[in-house]
């Protein structure tokens, strides 16, 4: 049975998961620019997708992998300034740790998340 505390860790994650989920607003940037940050963004999803694998394998290794990958995918998000990914990636890590056990962790990183996602 879930106490208050992972209820309202799980109606934090569910929120921010249905708010993450609108498209972000495009900004506009040089030539070079964009294309750096497009390798950076798609160099993040593909660890993020990573991460989501190592996570969907359900082991509480896997789990702890799936940190690492999400920690990474997170750096070059914001590296590449892309506000949503980051917070999704967050929420991501936020529920990894959830799941784990680690409230006050999972917490810290729903937390981190907010900011990001009232931008796009």
């Amino acid at each position: 049975m879930f106490d208050r505390a992972q209820w309202i860790l799980a109606g934090m994650s569910l929120a921010l998961s249905l708010h993450l989920n609108q498209p972000a607003a495009a900004m506009p940037v040089g030539k070079v620019e964009q294309t750096a940050q497009t390798n950076s963004i798609d160099a993040a999803q593909k660890l993020y997708e990573e991460a989501d694998k190592l996570y969907q394998q359900g082991t509480v290794e896997a789990k702890k992998s799936a940190i690492v990958k999400y920690e990474e995918a997170l750096k070059l998000f914001r590296e590449a300034g892309d506000r949503r990914r980051e917070a999704v990636t967050l929420n991501n890590i936020g529920s990894v740790y959830s799941v784990l056990g680690e409230q006050q962790k999972a917490l810290e990183y729903y937390n981190q998340s907010l900011p990001c996602s009232g931008s796009g």
